[in-house]
């Protein structure tokens, strides 16, 4: 799908997407209406993480940011999840 048409489906919809932000989709190859991170305004939807972390990945946190994640988490076998820098991560 071009660009241009994403932009055209998203102006068609408005009404029925009131309140949500304009995001790029999972793949990375379409714009979609959804939630930027930090607000649930919907009773269809909730704050949401991943569980499983799969292959190695590196999470940095700044200093000025505080970082959670809920419920538990599965690193892998013989993944490395690295967390670095000097902000606050919690887990709860």
């Amino acid at each position: 799908m071009t660009k241009a048409r994403d932009i055209a489906d998203i102006v068609g919809d408005l009404g029925n997407n009131a309140g949500k932000a304009i995001v790029v989709n999972d793949a990375g190859t379409e714009l979609v209406y959804g939630v930027a991170g930090g607000e649930v305004t919907s009773s269809d939807d909730a704050y949401k993480n991943y569980n499983t972390v799969s292959s190695d990945a590196t999470l940095t946190l700044e200093s000025n940011k505080n970082y959670f994640l809920y419920g538990d988490i599965t690193v892998a076998d013989n993944v490395t999840w690295t967390i670095s820098g000097t902000g606050q991560l919690n887990i709860i």
